[in-house]
């Protein structure tokens, strides 16, 4: 049985993020013809609406903000609309010009926040979100301050040492089956994105067969051995229900990810 007030204060929730992300941010930024006037702040609009919705159900210690990845590699991701990490950890890195960089150590989940895609944009966003997440396993000298199951940092052998990555958008415009058409070679599977969150779609998981019963799950990958077939799952249904599994994932995906200390002696020309 669910409890009322969790249900109700979800529901709540659930219903702004939908209305300012897909009503309110077309009435503030479009003109009479529908035509974009200001397309740069009518993004950062969405961005800021999708941070604050999530917010609701992010675990406390964390925060969400947006930046730029980096690694002890000397490697840099491009900008991240969503970077949730674990501020009690996490240097406070900026330029001048403000823009934030997050150690990996510390940094949970990264997500793009995009209106109605084609294809083409549907796949650079994927693949850009692969490349970060794939930055995100290189530790020179992993020291957990929190893991959920024993053993050493693995992030090949077990999903949760790595980021977890998701895109949110308005619509897909395209054959949705041409989803498989992503990724290549090139990519590892276990970089590939967690979720995709899509207002007028679905959400879009991997295919999981439970004993034999048909299911969805948010890791491309389970163990570094069971790979789960590459495929979707739109809970598409007119209501809210596909919202609410996005919620319940992404939370425990927060939950289970891997902290580890910032190791900055290994990021600088040691003296």
């Amino acid at each position: 049985m669910s409890n009322k007030i969790f249900e109700q204060l979800l529901i709540e929730e659930i219903d702004v993020f939908k209305n300012s992300f897909s009503k309110v941010s077309k009435e503030l930024f479009t003109n009479d013809n529908e035509r974009l006037i200001h397309p740069g702040e009518f993004g950062m609009y969405r961005e800021s609406i999708a941070r604050k919705f999530l917010k609701s159900f992010t675990p406390a210690h964390l925060d969400i903000d947006q930046g730029f990845l980096i690694n002890s590699n000397n490697e840099v991701s491009t900008q991240c609309d969503i970077v949730i990490y674990d501020s009690r950890y996490t240097p406070l890195l900026k330029n001048t010009e403000l823009q934030r960089f997050f150690p990996i150590e510390t940094v949970c989940a990264v997500g793009e926040v995009k209106s109605t895609l084609s294809f083409s944009d549907f796949k650079t966003a994927l693949l850009k979100l692969a490349k970060t997440k794939r930055i995100s396993e290189y530790v020179k000298s992993p020291s957990i301050i929190f893991r959920h199951r024993t053993g050493e940092f693995s992030p090949k052998e077990y999903p949760n040492d790595l980021i977890t990555t998701f895109l949110i958008c308005q619509k897909l415009d395209f054959n949705i089956n041409r989803i498989a058409e992503v990724y290549n070679e090139n990519f590892e599977v276990r970089h590939r994105h967690n979720m995709i969150l899509s207002i007028e779609d679905g959400l879009i998981l991997y295919e999981l067969s439970n004993n034999g019963e048909p299911g969805v799950h948010y890791l491309p990958t389970i163990d570094g051995k069971r790979q789960l077939n590459w495929g979707h799952q739109s809970f598409s249904e007119g209501d809210i229900r596909y919202i609410k599994v996005f919620c319940n994932y992404l939370f425990e995906a927060l939950s289970f990810r891997t902290i580890l200390s910032t190791q900055i002696g290994d990021y600088m020309e040691y003296p």
